[in-house]
């Protein structure tokens, strides 16, 4: 085995040795150091041995630069009396001729061999990341775009959106395959802005059809379930559509702001009809007209709309509102309640307060 033409300094200074490698190769950065460190479990003579294996030529000099430093200074000695002697030391007549200092810094070098520049620990980590957001791209794919941008996150990323709509969660690590009409030219070499229009407004077209025809499938655009339980489920799936809408808005590029905007407010629209047909139907039900409303599953707003409805309604007669005692709210915090007990407050309504969720109104 051939001796290391780099020796190791004392365990004790591995981290004097690590800064004086920053300090004299531009090659080697804080966040190479970081990176390497990282993969060694921070073991510092590890990472030495690594960076000094990766980035300093084999033909560099016995002595480390932090140790060249330290060296006392050798006198040199006089000259044969038959040497010959020069007025002027000559010049080098080559710039790029080796330095006469033995000691002098070897030229920084890209990495070789294994550790390529698309093979760095550096990269890996960058391919980690993406693939870690980006789940549903191939591995090689990610390192073909990180090579092509030269490991810019920024720009590999725009391109990842570019070729891929954001719109579909499962584009975001829901573990499914992209939609078929999303898919695109993957060819790394091709720069975000030079994507053509018409991907763009094919895939905007493709997913406002995919919508209309799930609002179809629901009979959103006709005639309205019958049934509460009905449209407490369809409104449900309404809210998290709108919520998925919110998300992804901040992730949308600048050309498809503007439809998730269109989209939301269409969704919104049907949210609303949903409510206003749900709150028609229960006030129509039997137990409204019993005295009776529960109101799990509603809103603060629709809950205090059917009270004043009721109050209305009631001609003066007692009547009991089911509100639930919150577990299934946000954080498991009551929500309904608080917000009626207030409203009936301001309004100088009496109520009784049940520990199992029950208000009893009496109205004025």
């Amino acid at each position: 085995m051939a001796d290391n033409p780099h020796p190791h300094p004392h365990p004790h200074h591995h981290v004097t040795a690590l800064n004086d490698l920053v300090a004299n190769y531009p090659d080697i950065t804080l966040q190479v150091v970081h990176d390497v460190l990282q993969a060694c479990d921070n073991d510092h003579k590890r990472a030495y041995e690594t960076i000094c294996e990766m980035l300093i030529p084999p033909d560099s000099p016995p002595n480390p630069p932090h140790q060249a430093r330290h060296q006392p200074k050798q006198t040199p000695h006089p000259p044969p009396s038959n040497a010959i002697t020069f007025a002027t030391p000559p010049k080098p007549t080559h710039t790029t001729s080796a330095p006469s200092n033995p000691t002098a810094l070897p030229q920084p070098r890209a990495p070789q061999g294994v550790w390529a520049t698309n093979n760095t620990i550096a990269r890996r980590y960058q391919t980690d990341h993406l693939h870690g957001k980006y789940q549903w791209m191939p591995r090689a794919q990610i390192q073909r775009l990180l090579n092509t941008y030269h490991g810019c996150l920024e720009l590999v990323e725009e391109h990842i959106l570019a070729m891929f709509p954001i719109d579909q969660p499962q584009a975001f690590g829901a573990g499914q395959q992209p939609n078929p009409t999303s898919t695109t030219n993957t060819n790394p070499s091709s720069a975000p802005a030079a994507a053509p229009p018409t991907r763009r407004q094919a895939v905007a077209e493709s997913l406002r059809q995919k919508d209309a025809a799930e609002l179809n499938s629901n009979s959103l655009t006709g005639a309205t379930p019958s049934s509460t339980s009905e449209l407490l489920r369809l409104r449900h799936k309404l809210w998290e559509q709108r919520a998925l809408l919110s998300n992804t808005t901040i992730l949308a590029s600048h050309t498809r702001k503007t439809e998730h905007r269109e989209r939301a407010k269409q969704i919104d629209h049907n949210v609303k009809r949903l409510s206003e047909t749900l709150l028609d139907l229960i006030r129509r039900s039997d137990e409204y007209r019993n005295g009776v409303i529960d109101l799990h599953g509603l809103t603060k707003e629709e809950a205090i709309q059917l009270v004043e409805w009721k109050l209305v309604d009631s001609a003066r007669r007692r009547f009991r509102v089911i509100t639930g005692k919150g577990i299934h709210s946000h954080r498991e915090q009551a929500v309904l309640r608080p917000a009626l007990e207030k409203h009936f407050r301001s309004k100088g309504i009496s109520f009784t307060r049940y520990e199992d969720g029950v208000l009893s109104v009496i109205p004025r």
